[in-house]
């Protein structure tokens, strides 16, 4: 499960794009802004990218998301999830996105719920 942070035009859906594609995906990669979730097929797993950026409640999309990070042929990776956070695992992965610049992006890359000194 992925968690990804940033503003407006910060590359999020630019950063799924070359997931898919490194996993093997054929697929056109688009934002789910309107439609809040699209799935990628990949040779080993599949990719659910959920954007609740328009969403204040869940609603039946919480079950949704608390069976697809529950199901290990899925990675989920979800932009705007303060909707969600109630479903999302203690120990998820957050890409955290700024522009330092119009043509470039700093990542920052963290694991909630993991304790830091696995990463030092």
């Amino acid at each position: 499960m992925i968690e990804l942070r940033g503003d407006l035009g910060a590359g999020k859906t630019q950063l799924v794009r070359g997931i898919a594609k490194g996993a093997g995906s054929s697929a056109s990669v688009q934002s789910p802004s309107f439609t809040i979730m699209r799935e990628y097929a990949c040779p080993e797993f599949v990719i659910k990218h959920y954007d609740f950026y328009r969403l204040d409640e869940p609603g039946l999309h919480l079950e949704e998301i608390i069976e697809a990070v529950a199901d290990r042929e899925v990675v989920s990776v979800i932009e705007w999830a303060g909707a969600v956070a109630t479903a999302l695992p203690q120990d998820h992965t957050i890409i955290e996105i700024s522009a330092s610049s119009p043509e470039q992006r700093l990542f920052r890359i963290q694991t909630a719920g993991l304790p830091k000194e696995l990463f030092e």
